[in-house]
């Protein structure tokens, strides 16, 4: 199954555990992290404005796409930063072209933070496409800032709203530093090797899995409902439909 993502249709993923308290693991993306998605991208449906694939909101860091004045479509990877020695934000970005033959498909997107060496380097289908080094700079931190499935947020004005038209097959975030092999091996393996059934027809990750306690979310869209989609990480916290007016984010 995928999930069609589109401006009647987004989702947010609370920034820390809600229901499970004994399984918050912190923010995914204060340290080393992977942020992940499997994810096609509809050119037709693209603009000149910046559409988010995935994102953390306020200075919007994440993964996102647009299509210049020419007609030629770029995948962009964000993170900001505060200098230490004077506290200005700063953006760092990597941008790559999208091929017409990648975009009739479904493409691995994902962001890799090393913390200790300052280097994020930022990933499609496996092939490094470029980094954001930043010696001397700290990440501006996302701690109470919610995970955006398919606009940059929706807690602010115009454009910076980044909604975009997306379908996706997985998507997740995880407080750790993955490797291409370990990317494969968790989308190869994660139903059948890495997770145990519970309530006779769920799938969760199987505790004596090594990385299951360190996943935020992990979400493949084989089950949902209209309001919320199954999170294999199990901590209380799922990817919820995005209502306008909803005091209860």
């Amino acid at each position: 199954m995928s999930l069609n993502i589109n401006q009647e249709n987004l989702y947010l993923v609370l920034p820390s555990n809600v229901s499970f308290k004994e399984s918050n693991i912190g923010d995914s993306m204060e340290n080393d992290f992977t942020l992940f998605a499997r994810v096609k991208i509809d050119k037709e449906k693209l603009t000149e404005k910046e559409a988010f694939i995935l994102s953390r909101s306020g200075m919007h860091s994440g993964i996102s796409v647009f299509k210049n004045e020419i007609g030629k479509v770029f995948l962009q990877y964000t993170y900001w930063f505060k200098n230490d020695e004077d506290g200005t934000n700063y953006i760092k970005q990597v941008n790559t072209e999208l091929s017409d033959t990648l975009l009739e498909n479904y493409i691995n997107v994902y962001m890799v933070n090393n913390d200790e060496k300052s280097k994020i380097s930022c990933y499609l289908n496996g092939d490094i496409v470029g980094s954001i080094v930043y010696p001397g700079f700290k990440k501006i931190s996302y701690v109470d800032s919610p995970y955006w499935i398919g606009c940059g947020s929706m807690f602010t004005e115009g454009d910076s709203k980044g909604i975009g038209d997306f379908e996706y097959d997985v998507v997740f975030s995880v407080k750790k530093r993955l490797s291409n092999i370990d990317v494969d091996d968790i989308l190869k393996n994660y139903y059948s090797t890495y997770s145990e059934t519970v309530f006779e027809t769920y799938k969760v990750f199987s505790k004596s899995w090594e990385l299951s306690k360190y996943f935020a979310f992990f979400c493949d869209f084989k089950i949902s409902n209209r309001y919320k989609i199954w999170n294999y990480a199990f901590n209380g916290n799922y990817p919820q439909i995005y209502i306008e007016g909803n005091v209860y984010y």
